[in-house]
């Protein structure tokens, strides 16, 4: 019989107590996810319990991974006493394969719940009276790859989804609704928020303060820089960019160099190493040049900070960081 219904696809862990008589039973776990249009083969929910210790004396079918549920698993248990037992179950679950449906379906309610809570905050400012006085800052980690390029995710990849990211700033001083079409990078938010309040940037800070861009009109101009992806288990370099703007020279493992015109593609469709055209720019020649030593020199840093720590420590580290 139904127990209860948990949506297993999120964060939290969902806790079930339940009474065991005496003998043989079965404990049924049931997917309510409907089939979609764009499901793939792969597409299921999988199911991962948190405390097996405590089922193990009553079965001896525990999964030492999670449970694919298509769209149900049976879990047999026996009590060889004769009194009742009582157990407490822990477990969670997260969407294997999603279908772009689902992605597209999270991605808006991920957008619309931070827009709350975003409102929550302005109306504790407006509360306190301060709202007019407060320098808001958005500003994201990486972007996300959402099936272009046949992409789901970032951390391994450096095709402009997951590259570029937003940067809203709101406050005094401030010009309303202006956008900076200019290149910066995520190194160039602490100089120009130092500088905004009037604070001192460190002399070792590689970025640049953006100011300029509203005050004077005229952004820094930023000409040339690399990023990186990789895989942490095991720790390789995955893929490589190089930008000598609007120019992008890009190596992903296992299919090879790529280069783009970013602002006449920016969906990166147009590789310009295959396409017949007029001779390449210098710009990615210069690119094509640097590309073995930017490759080699990641490489080496990644060696470097596997070797620099402790992995325990490390581990921990990237699921604090949710990865």
């Amino acid at each position: 019989s139904m127990e209860g219904e948990w949506n297993l696809v999120g964060d939290m862990t969902a806790v079930h107590r339940l009474t065991l008589p005496p003998g043989r039973h079965k404990l049924t776990w049931t997917s309510l996810r409907g089939e979609r249009h764009d499901d793939r083969p792969e597409t299921c929910i999988r199911l991962e319990l948190l405390n097996p210790d405590r089922l193990s004396a009553y079965t001896s079918s525990l999964p030492e991974q999670g449970v694919d549920l298509k769209p149900s698993w049976d879990l047999e248990l026996v009590n060889p006493t004769e009194e009742d037992v009582d157990l407490e179950l822990s477990f969670g679950g997260r969407l294997i394969r999603p279908a772009p449906s689902d992605v597209m379906d999270n991605y808006q309610t991920e957008v619309d719940y931070t827009d709350r809570y975003i409102g929550e905050i302005q109306k504790v400012f407006e509360s306190l009276g301060i709202a007019e006085e407060v320098l808001w800052v958005v500003v994201s980690d990486h972007g996300e790859g959402l099936f272009r390029h046949d992409v789901l995710g970032h951390a391994e990849f450096t095709f402009e989804d997951q590259l570029r990211i937003i940067w809203l700033l709101n406050g005094p001083g401030l010009p309303e609704g202006e956008v900076i079409d200019e290149p910066s990078l995520m190194e160039d938010v602490a100089p120009t928020l130092l500088d905004m309040v009037g604070l001192p940037v460190l002399e070792d800070n590689e970025g640049m303060s953006m100011t300029s861009c509203w005050r004077e009109g005229d952004c820094p101009k930023r000409e040339e820089w690399w990023s990186y992806g990789m895989r942490h288990e095991p720790s390789q370099l995955t893929s490589l960019a190089g930008h000598k703007w609007p120019f992008k020279w890009h190596w992903r493992r296992g299919e090879g160099r790529q280069a783009f015109a970013l602002l006449e593609d920016p969906w990166e469709e147009k590789d310009l190493l295959v396409l017949p055209g007029p001779e390449r720019p210098d710009e990615i020649k210069v690119l094509a040049e640097q590309f073995r030593q930017q490759r080699q020199r990641y490489q080496r840093l990644i060696r470097q900070s596997l070797d620099a720590g402790d992995r325990e420590k490390r581990l921990e580290l990237l699921k604090s960081l949710g990865y």
